[in-house]
């Protein structure tokens, strides 16, 4: 397994980032039009959600511990303040839930999307302040805290993951995470897993245009 360094969290972590904030506005442009929220749209917080518990348990379990142990006052107290956003983050994710049950209040989803998305923005610069703090890991803490997230995963959520994780990622970042999977992940990713995420976005683009086009004929009728 190749080594994984300060360098390499930070990629992985703005990564993670990238994609959360990238699904939240997709998110609501989606619900922004009568009928935006289907079943795709569901289907993408769903994954939304599950990707968000993955990437904070990951930190939770290998990068916040140490962190009390080892950390000077200052990221002790943004350490704190981290773990009362994350907590703050759970009311914006149940009005989501909410708004999207059938039948679905756009504007209620575009509220708790848009309050969701300046909550996780703000979270998201803390998160990678104290991760500058992540130097006061061993190679081994690193390393365990890289790949967190690809063993709670384990091998199906990872066919999820890492297409979503890296679609539209700069190449630099591309090639930087890819470098640190296994050859047999590398392999399904080429192989298996970046090919059926782009064929199911394709499906629902194709879908929400026609369902616009059909909506548009029905108001000239």
């Amino acid at each position: 397994m190749p080594t994984v360094t300060m360098s390499d969290e930070a990629i992985m972590r703005a990564a993670f980032h990238e994609a959360f904030e990238r699904d939240l506005a997709l998110l609501a442009a989606a619900t922004a039009w009568p009928g935006g929220a289907d079943a795709q749209t569901r289907g993408r917080w769903a994954r939304f959600k599950y990707l968000l518990r993955i990437h904070q348990r990951a930190d939770q379990t290998y990068l916040w511990p140490v962190l009390r142990v080892k950390a000077a006052r200052a990221d002790l107290a943004l350490l704190d303040v981290l773990a009362d956003e994350r907590q703050a983050l759970a009311a914006p994710v149940d009005a989501i839930d909410a708004a999207l049950e059938f039948p679905v209040d756009p504007d209620r989803a575009w509220s708790a999307l848009s309050k969701l998305m300046i909550a996780l923005a703000r979270h998201h610069r803390h998160e990678t302040r104290l991760a500058e703090a992540a130097v006061l890991l061993t190679s081994t803490e690193l390393l365990e805290l890289y790949w967190e997230p690809r063993r709670l995963t384990g091998i199906k959520g990872a066919g999820l993951l890492y297409p979503w994780l890296l679609d539209g990622a700069p190449r630099d970042v591309r090639d930087s995470i890819m470098s640190h999977l296994p050859p047999t992940d590398r392999l399904l990713y080429r192989t298996l897993w970046q090919p059926r995420y782009v064929k199911a976005a394709a499906g629902e683009s194709s879908l929400k245009s026609r369902s616009r086009s059909r909506k548009a004929m029905d108001r000239r009728v």
